[in-house]
């Protein structure tokens, strides 16, 4: 006696109907250093919100914001969000689409890049005797520390310019830097302190 076996191979084709259909997503630096993200969907099948991603290295991820999505619709939506407080130099931007059964997808990722350059800080007179004048829009606070590594000063700074009095100093080498309103350093300058 024979024994057959049959086997069954079966192909099977998984149709899969995309929630969202992304036309674009752009990110672009504003002339006040902020960050304009915009996208635009072709339609939407049970869209329950997106989430906007933020990251420094393209691998581990920050929410920024949530967004309402549009449910269901057969029309060019279009979002916008502004990111106040962008990161210095490059920030990758992503979002995270959720349909209402929580099936999640991603989008293709938009980076910008802000320059320290981009903050504008002069120091003036550069080499100072007993003052020195610090310009720049980016309101924060501004560390001085000696070339030894140790802080000289700290002082609060808003838009325009900051005059501090640097007298007291030792002639030397000493390092300005200027951090936003969120404490991350966003530009770091070198002056001279003669007698």
């Amino acid at each position: 006696m024979y024994r057959t076996t049959t086997v069954v191979i079966c192909f099977c084709l998984f149709l899969s109907v995309l929630a969202v259909d992304l036309l674009a997503f752009k990110a672009n630096v504003l002339e006040n250093n902020k960050v304009h993200l915009s996208w635009e969907t072709q339609s939407e099948l049970n869209n329950d919100y997106f989430i906007l991603q933020r990251s420094a290295d393209n691998e581990s991820r920050d929410d920024l914001e949530k967004i309402a999505g549009g449910g269901t619709v057969e029309r060019i939506s279009e979002y916008e969000v502004i990111d106040t407080k962008p990161l210095i130099n490059t920030s990758y931007y992503r979002l995270q689409q959720v349909d209402f059964n929580g099936a999640i997808s991603y989008s293709e990722i938009a980076s910008v890049n802000i320059s320290i350059e981009r903050t504008d800080i002069v120091l003036s007179p550069n080499p100072a005797v007993e003052k020195l004048t610090v310009e720049s829009p980016t309101p924060g606070t501004v560390k001085i520390f000696n070339a030894a590594g140790q802080q000289m000063g700290n002082y609060t700074k808003h838009n325009g310019k900051l005059d501090i009095s640097i007298g007291e100093f030792s002639e030397g080498i000493y390092f300005l830097r200027l951090f936003d309103n969120d404490n991350q350093k966003i530009a770091d300058k070198k002056f001279i302190k003669i007698e």
